[in-house]
């Protein structure tokens, strides 16, 4: 993206880019939706704990192999 561009666009979406977004490489639905995936991944429930203690040495996951 290059701020000087006539119509600066996101990097992800190519979406044209508003006023407000021009610091940014990404618009603001872009955004939002990474925010939203990353904290699917994060915290004590999410994704990468889960997955810590299914697959924590010395645990059986239950299921089968993979």
């Amino acid at each position: 993206m290059s701020i000087d561009a006539p119509n600066p666009t996101c990097t992800s979406s190519s979406r044209t880019q508003w006023q407000d977004e021009l610091t940014q490489q990404g618009c603001g639905v872009c955004l939002r939706r990474t925010d939203a995936a990353l904290a699917e991944h994060a915290g004590p429930r999410g994704l990468y704990a889960r997955l810590s203690t299914v697959m924590a040495p010395g645990t059986s996951g239950g299921g089968g192999r993979v």
